[in-house]
């Protein structure tokens, strides 16, 4: 496993909306002070910290906080979406808004 330490320019590729239907939620990611930001539906934004390749968890995390948000490429390697983990639920999905 190698972590990785994203310039802002490679977070660009993360900013946008993220839609699951299944959840009803809308996911929005920005790219401020070269950091990614997320915000879900209207709650607070909060910071991500990169992991691994295309992997994000919240910078700050409560001891029980088991999120982890996999950004999903096509072929071509544009981002398409996310896998969203939660404490026992893993892989909910979020389509990329056009």
């Amino acid at each position: 496993m190698v972590l990785v330490c994203p310039t802002p320019n490679d977070l660009e590729a993360y900013a946008g909306d993220y839609l699951s239907e299944e959840l009803a939620a809308i996911y929005r990611c920005e790219v401020r002070d070269g950091q990614l930001w997320l915000r879900i539906n209207s709650r607070r934004w909060e910071r991500l910290d990169p992991t691994v390749r295309d992997e994000f968890v919240p910078h700050i995390r409560e001891p029980a906080d088991g999120r982890n948000l996999t950004f999903v490429r096509d072929d071509k390697g544009n981002v398409t979406g996310l896998a969203a983990d939660y404490y026992r639920v893993s892989g909910v999905r979020f389509a990329k808004k056009k």
